[in-house]
């Protein structure tokens, strides 16, 4: 899955409302609550003086110091504060002499907190920075608390919350209870920092009015008063931040990983002079997938074009192989055979990152800063693989960097043609039409039809991490010129090169996970399986300027980041993907728009003419040209798709070329086809929120705000998204004078369902333009693009038109309308038997759909019928003859006018243009067979109109024909 997709956890949305509703209903109880309510805060060290906790213990600062768990008060022995004198002796204390006072300087008042500020730092608010500040009254407080709180590189709690406050239930609780979170106790064994994350983030998502921050002391301060006492602050940060300073080659010559190496599958110790001990001297990462690939390289089990799985030390990696020659290759390095490529799943890349590079934890033999492919606790699915955005044609235009390991791809037979007939367009058509599971490793089978790859199966090559680590140019950039390679640095450029081979699609960051310092892999994109109009229907509301509002104050500004400038200020307009894949949503969301004094951006290779079908045709010859360059490179890098005996070369200088003809290809598909991938990006407006303060949100949760709030063009009206959501991106805290602020930064993401467009299937009809081209074979791909530029116009307007055409390609086939016997299938018998209406005549009195239009149709049914709405069909797929019947039932005037001179509506389309005729078309009424219409039937249509996106069926007229429903597909 991803970060960006989960709406706020149900306990903070059950929060909210119970907060809402509070303010809109003065009870005794509420008002209280919004009365009395205080914020309180509290810090701990985890800093052991002397071998023990006793100096933590004593200054837990919340207010003042806390005794028992409880805050001191007054003078003497019983709960006291105690200064300490010079002599060591504390207010109160015995001696042989005197009972009170002995030796002190007089009292002073408790240290403790004024107030706190948390800000969320990094793209994306990946970093969470405190600050707090407290005071002291005398030298000796200030030598305990600099000891505690004030030494760079160890670990606090800082927490905080409301006392009093309404729990879920509605209930009033006064009680402040932060047993949960206890660093001080280690609960009969080590308490490590995975356990302090877990029971703060299990607290704080339970009702939202407890939050707190574990993190490291990076800086302090303190002055010195006139009274003899001094304001002091701490400044903390979340432990992500170290993932920026460590380092990553730095030599291991403490231990025999550099004399014989981390795997024990070579002969060791290294000779001193042999390039592996060289790689090791270099730096750990250098030497272990040098290792790894010398052990891969001589390895017999691992033949050429298969994976398999290896363990060492009781640690499994899965490798791959690839025979290809490499000229002008950037590794020159002697262990790295130019000739054989070697690669490693990025999930287990990362495993040995962990375990055997990074600065580890030896508490619990973690890393200090755990990088993961994965999801985290706090996230939807825990474990489960990170996504990307993917795409049917998607694949590694540089093996030298990465592969996406499709089996499909080497294996000519999975894609239905002949080895050494490699060499046309079938086989992207083939790719499109779907890859058979057994073959399928870029994409979950789970995710093939929302088109999302799975981030750590990517198979990156070991010379690529190599030549990374080793890379002069990249150590260059260290600003404190040691040459010194960033961990962080490292991993960015590492899914930049990786990002650039698999045509730009994704958008990988490292995300430096707040709620448990992880650093994962992202793509920033919105990818969830879960429906768009499902995840906005559950998003959470939060109320602004009304009767329930907790909400401060609101504001809304564009928040472009500096890379994003061209594609936001030039993309906006310019046609769909020649910018790059993210334009779509931009190009989308100003639908209707149009520059009056600079109508249209094109780039300089684009020859824009007054004449549209030049300008298509000419888009018809780019999609060719890149096509065979992508048929090139394949062939190039694999000899076997010819004569199976020699083996493929690859020249580095054409990766760049390779790579921007796959991306024009999938931006060209993109801007066409109807799927899940489009309007995915996150468009860079920030809306940014002051509330009453609220813990528990986590970086990624989508929620909404009421619409009246929106302009139209940020809810539909014909100039822009009906459905926008917003992603939190920024989570910031202050607790001042007793109240607690929450600021929250978000930007926002279409969330409604793609617009006009044809499915994937509908799309092979383009690829009529093969490699053995003719002045006619692009003429016909001209005709079939502007059918389907058509389909997409009538789409986005929100119709899709009941007139489906004379003919429509099918599968790759162009088939008759109303002759398509072959393509249908009817509906299940018991469902018949109970939505079959007596008005249906057409197909011989039967229900019959192509398989997708059927399978949502009967969901529909059984849906409505489940919430007590029985809907029958009137009429499904139409033959010929059963249209030409319809038309003389409803028109008077002949077939092929397009209007019936009856009504002067289109009741009916001319015979053989209905979408009936290709099975992708139903009519539908209610119990009585009344045809559905808001007036007569407005039960059956209130559940339609309400339901029927989730179906993928949309009505073309309300009015003229209310009753019929095309599926989109």
């Amino acid at each position: 899955m991803s970060i960006f997709k989960d709406t706020f956890k149900k306990g903070i949305s059950d929060q909210l409302k119970i907060r809402q509703d509070a303010i809109s209903t003065r009870s005794f109880q509420n008002l209280t609550y919004l009365n009395s309510r205080n914020a309180w805060i509290k810090m701990t060290s985890s800093v052991n003086v002397g071998g023990t906790a006793d100096l933590a213990v004593k200054y837990i600062l919340q207010g003042g110091i806390l005794s028992g768990g409880k805050l001191r008060s007054g003078l003497g022995v019983n709960g006291a504060y105690n200064n300490v004198s010079p002599n060591g002796q504390t207010y109160g204390q015995m001696d042989n002499s005197r009972s009170l006072t002995a030796g002190t300087s007089g009292i002073r008042p408790m240290p403790g907190i004024t107030d706190i500020n948390v800000k969320s730092k990094g793209a994306y608010g990946s970093l969470r920075e405190i600050t707090v500040n407290f005071q002291c009254w005398d030298i000796h407080q200030l030598e305990d608390l600099e000891l505690l709180y004030m030494r760079p590189g160890y670990s606090a709690l800082v927490e905080w919350g409301w006392s009093p406050y309404l729990d879920n239930s509605g209930k009033l609780i006064s009680t402040v209870d932060t047993s949960q979170v206890n660093i001080l106790s280690n609960s009969g064994g080590k308490k490590t920092k995975e356990d302090v994350w877990k029971s703060i983030f299990d607290k704080s998502s339970t009702d939202g009015n407890y939050d707190a921050v574990y993190g490291i002391i990076k800086n302090f301060g303190w002055s010195a008063r006139p009274d003899g006492g001094y304001d002091c602050h701490s400044t903390l940060i979340t432990m992500g931040e170290i993932l920026e300073s460590l380092k990553i080659n730095h030599g291991d010559f403490t231990s025999k990983k550099s004399t014989e190496g981390i795997f024990g599958k070579l002969t060791t110790p290294f000779d001193a002079d042999s390039s592996i001990a060289k790689s090791y001297s270099q730096n750990a990462l250098a030497g272990a997938v040098n290792e790894l690939y010398l052990i891969m390289k001589d390895n017999e089990a691992i033949d050429n074009l298969t994976g398999k799985s290896f363990t060492f030390n009781s640690e499994t990696y899965n490798f791959f192989r690839f025979d290809v020659t490499v000229d002008n290759a950037k590794n020159t390095d002697s262990d790295f055979d130019d000739a054989i490529q070697i690669y490693i799943t990025l999930k287990d890349f990362i495993t040995l990152l962990n375990k055997h590079v990074t600065l580890q934890d030896k508490v619990n033999g973690k890393p200090m800063v755990e990088v993961s492919v994965t999801e985290g606790m706090h996230m939807g699915t825990p474990g489960a693989d990170l996504l990307c955005l993917g795409h049917p044609l998607q694949l590694s235009t540089d093996p030298t960097v990465c592969m996406i390991k499709n089996l499909a791809w080497t294996n000519p037979e999975a894609l239905g043609f002949a080895a050494g007939t490699f060499d046309d367009f079938s086989t992207i058509k083939n790719i499109m039409n779907g890859i058979p599971d057994e073959y399928n490793y870029w994409y979950n089978k789970d995710y093939t039809t929302t088109q999302f790859g799975i981030i750590g199966n990517i198979y990156v090559n070991l010379g690529y991490i190599y030549s990374l680590v080793t890379n002069d140019d990249l150590a260059s950039q260290d600003p404190k010129e040691k040459k010194d390679i960033a961990l962080f640095d490292f991993l960015k450029s590492m899914m930049s090169g990786i990002n650039t081979a698999i045509g730009n699609v994704a958008t990988f960051e490292i995300f430096v996970d707040p709620q448990d310092s992880v650093a994962r892999i992202i793509d920033v994109n919105y990818v969830d399986s879960t429906k768009r109009n499902d995840a906005y229907d559950n998003a959470t509301i939060i109320e602004m300027q009304n009767t329930k509002s907790t909400v401060r104050s609101y504001k809304l500004e564009s928040q472009i980041f500096p890379d994003q400038t061209t594609t936001i200020a030039i993309g906006a307009q310019v046609k769909g993907g020649a910018l790059g894949s993210n334009t779509n949503t931009l190009v989308d969301f100003n639908q209707n728009l149009i520059d009056r004094i600079i109508p249209v951006k094109e780039l300089p290779s684009v020859q824009s003419t007054s004449n549209p079908d030049a300008d298509l045709k000419e888009q018809v010859k780019n999609l060719k040209d890149n096509v065979a360059l992508i048929v090139s490179f394949l062939n190039q890098i694999d000899a076997d798709w010819y004569e199976y005996f020699t083996q493929g070369d690859f020249d580095t200088s054409n990766a760049s070329k390779y790579a921007n003809a796959l991306k024009d290809i999938i931006n060209f598909y993109t801007s066409l086809v109807k799927n899940d991938n489009k309007n995915r990006s996150i468009i860079p407006t920030k809306l940014s929120i002051e509330m009453d303060g609220i813990g528990g949100l986590v970086i990624g949760n989508l929620f909404r705000i009421p619409d009246d709030l929106l302009p139209r063009g940020y809810k539909g009206g014909g100039a822009g998204p009906s459905k926008i959501g917003y992603v939190l991106t920024g989570i910031g805290h202050s607790i001042q004078n007793n109240d607690w602020k929450t600021n929250m930064d978000a930007q926002f993401i279409i969330l409604d369902e793609p617009k006009g467009g044809l499915s994937l299937a509908d799309l092979v009809a383009i690829q009529t333009i093969n490699r053995a081209v003719t002045q006619k074979e692009e003429e016909e791909a001209v005709v079939v693009i502007k059918e389907v530029k058509k389909e997409i116009k009538k789409g986005s307007k929100g119709g899709g038109g009941n007139t489906g055409g004379a003919t429509k390609i099918i599968n790759g086939k162009a088939r008759e309308n109303g002759d398509i016997n072959d393509l249908l299938v009817p509906i299940r018998s018991d469902l018949y038997s109970r939505h079959w209406s007596s008005v249906c005549q057409s197909d011989g009195k039967r229900i019959r759909l192509q398989p997708a239009a059927m399978q949502n149709l009967e969901k529909l049914l059984t849906d409505a019928y489940a919430e007590k709405v029985l809907i029958k069909v009137n009429s499904a797929y139409r033959t010929r003859g059963d249209q030409d019947r319809v038309w003389a039932d409803h028109c008077s005037n002949a077939p092929g006018t397009g209007k019936c001179k009856k009504t002067g509506e289109s009741a009916a389309a001319s015979p053989g243009t209905s979408n009936h005729g290709f099975g992708l078309a139903v009519d539908l009424a209610n119990a009585g067979g009344v045809r559905i219409n808001p007036k007569k039937t407005p039960k059956e249509w209130k559940w339609i109109q309400a339901n029927k996106h989730k179906y993928n069926f949309k009505n073309i007229d309300n009015s003229g024909e209310s009753h019929h429903y095309n599926f989109l597909g």
